[in-house]
This record gives C-alpha cells, structure tokens and sequence, in this order.
C-alpha cells in the first residue's frame, strides 16, 4: 500500500520580542512547533536564536509540504535624528546657542517629542528667549535629549567695550575685561585664549562658552 498525506495548511509560529509588523530595540526571537524550516532575509535561521541585526526582518516559516507563512519586525536601536534650523551660532555637546528663532523637526516618521514637557509639534518653531529642554522619542522607545538656548538680547555693555576699540564687526576680536567677543547680536565669553597683536586687532584663538 501507498499512503500520503495532503497539508495545506500553512504553518504558525511566534515572534518572541515583537508583534508581526512592529517594531522594537531589544532582540528577537522566533519558534515554531513540528519539523518546519525558517529563514531570515532569505539566510537559514536557527529556531530561537536572537536576532539583534538593525533594519527589517522578514522569517518565513515553511512546511515539509511547501506550506508557508511570512512573518516580519523591525529592529530599530539608533536614537530619533533630530533635524533643527538654522546652523546654530555656537554648540557644545547637545547643547544649542542661538540669537533668533529655532525650527525643531526629526527624521523619523513614529517619533514625536516634547519640549520642557510639553507635548510639540513635528518641524515647529521656538521663538521666544529661554532654555529648552527637548526630548524626541520613536516608537521602539529610543530617545535623543538636547538643549536650545535663545537668547536674542545684545549685550549694550560688551558692545560700547567693542564701538571704543572700533572692532564692533563680527570678524574682529577684541581683548575686553571680561573677554567677551562678538557674535552675530550676541556675545560669547572665552574660557580660554592666545593673542597676537596686530596694528587694529588682536587675532583671538579661544574655546568659547555663552554667558547666560
């Protein structure tokens, strides 16, 4: 006698880590019951091992009978990639100084973000003077922190200090009391510095810090 056996029901398994079609930032597992095979992105895939590689994974679990079911995630452990404009005057680490109004924006379509805890708007913009704390975060829960800065107020002192010396031009330097040099409305004060006179300015070589 010949015996066989029809199957046409596609075979089930379980993502471990993520939903089907979502998204996540840890690991990844996959299982199945039965004498199925599996593949990764097309490679073979070992029942219940990790996968951690960053992009879109697609498994396919197949039968002995050619049965197949498709089942896919996205591992996703870069921070949001914050977009913000115009080029600011002055950046140390994570934190922005500017004279003008800032536009916040991010790449990433499932992020959102919140600016000193208050819920903001994808490419919004901050116009008034203050600190900003601003925190974006994506859907698998990554988060990028930074800090903006505005300040469009000149500094009236510093600025007679710069109209006597005639170096009120923002590519002069000049070697104030306080060691203030100008930028753009603003002035920016040097922690550190080395001059060299010339005959109507002094070349300013400096690590700079806004005063606040």
């Amino acid at each position: 006698p010949y015996t066989f056996t029809i199957d046409t029901i596609a075979p089930t398994g379980t993502l471990n880590g993520v939903t089907n079609g979502g998204v996540t930032k840890s690991n990844v597992t996959f299982t199945w019951n039965g004498t199925n095979t599996a593949t990764d992105n097309g490679s073979e895939y070992v029942k219940g091992s990790a996968i951690s590689a960053e992009g879109t994974h697609v498994i396919v679990l197949t039968d002995l009978a050619g049965n197949s079911t498709s089942y896919s995630f996205t591992i996703r452990t870069s921070a949001p990639t914050p977009q913000i404009s115009p080029v600011p005057y002055y950046q140390t680490g994570t934190t922005y100084y500017y004279n003008s109004n800032v536009a916040i924006d991010w790449l990433e379509n499932d992020a959102s973000a919140k600016v000193n805890g208050n819920t903001f708007t994808k490419g919004g913009i901050i116009s008034d003077e203050g600190t900003y704390e601003i925190e974006i975060s994506d859907e698998p829960g990554n988060k990028t922190t930074l800090t903006v800065i505005i300040d469009k107020t000149p500094y009236t002192s510093n600025y007679n200090r710069f109209v006597q010396n005639n170096k009120n031009h923002h590519n002069h330097w000049w070697e104030t009391p306080d060691y203030y040099v100008l930028s753009g409305n603003s002035y920016v004060k040097a922690s550190s510095w080395s001059f060299t006179d010339t005959q109507d300015a002094l070349t300013f070589a400096c690590n700079r810090e806004r005063l606040i």
